[in-house]
């Protein structure tokens, strides 16, 4: 099953829980975007299907913030979450570890549902 990210169902949770704090306009804005981006290149790979260590909601999530952590770079100049400080990666895992929770609360179902299959 594909399973394609509504991210228009987790924008408004996003930006409530953010858009106050800090570079809250960049966390909401194009850091999310990034962040649904990679979650969604992250579902396609249904690793969940074959790697039988991925088989909890917390496992997914972990590998799912693994690999996302490891496509953004927080200090890249180019972007607009490049600040460099403490305080601004902190807000930036903030937004991954929410946005990935809600990714993988709503469709956790489906991937629930191939896991199963897999082991049958």
């Amino acid at each position: 099953m594909t399973i394609k990210i509504d991210r228009e169902m987790f924008k408004g949770r996003v930006y409530s829980k953010f858009s106050r704090r800090i570079n809250g306009s960049i966390a909401t804005g194009e850091l999310a975007e990034a962040v649904y981006d990679l979650a969604q290149k992250w579902i396609d790979r249904e690793e969940w299907k074959t790697n039988l260590e991925l088989d909890t909601s917390r496992e997914c999530r972990i590998e799912m913030m693994r690999f996302i952590r490891g496509k953004i770079d927080f200090e890249d100049a180019n972007k607009a979450w490049g600040i460099a400080s403490k305080n601004w990666r902190f807000i930036a895992t903030n937004v991954i570890v929410y946005i990935v929770g809600l990714i993988l609360d709503h469709y956790w179902e489906d991937v629930y549902r191939d896991i199963r299959s897999r082991t049958h």
